[in-house]
């Protein structure tokens, strides 16, 4: 019992987020500029931006799995980061190429690449990457000190990661 509790299972089973099991749903994430910190200086977003999302969290096939596949769209309202991104739709990579929960930590993974292969070999650089961690029910929150959130805005012939922190709450 005890083993559990640990890892996070709530009403929809193991691996699952007791604080919000299933995070289906229409979600408003706000990108903020990184502020610098004594001196060291990491490439930011230039301002804020807001993104609309649509994710759907879907239970594995495999009845050994306790990540759930996160999938869905994302539109921005900054046209110089992007327009609209769909996460792909893969089974079978390490979740680098996708979107994912387990227990309350959520990953979603978008390549600049237009087509990806459903495997773990490297696509290239990531168009947005988002982390963090459901925080209560409705509220989504960047986790810098775990891995940095980061996007290449299309308007940069460069390909320059640029970091950001988030937050994202359901309307």
């Amino acid at each position: 019992m005890l083993l559990l509790g640990a890892a996070g299972c709530g009403d929809n089973g193991l691996g699952s987020c007791a604080k919000m099991p299933d995070p289906s749903g229409t979600w408003r994430i706000r990108l903020e500029p990184l502020v610098g910190d004594l001196g060291v200086d990491v490439a930011t977003i230039d301002r804020p931006a807001t993104l609309s999302a649509m994710l759907t969290v879907v239970k594995p096939q495999s009845g050994l799995a306790f990540a759930r596949y996160v999938r869905g769209t994302l539109t921005s309202d900054d046209p110089a980061l992007f327009d609209r991104l769909e996460i792909p739709v893969l089974e079978k990579n390490n979740g680098s190429k996708t979107g994912s929960t387990l227990g309350c930590d959520i990953s979603i993974n978008v390549p600049v690449a237009a087509m990806v292969t459903d495997d773990d070999s490297d696509e290239g650089p990531m168009r947005l990457s988002l982390y963090g961690r459901i925080e209560s029910y409705g509220v989504l929150r960047g986790n810098a000190e775990r891995s940095p959130s980061t996007v290449i805005p299309v308007s940069d012939p460069a390909k320059v990661p640029r970091q950001f922190s988030w937050t994202g709450t359901q309307p």
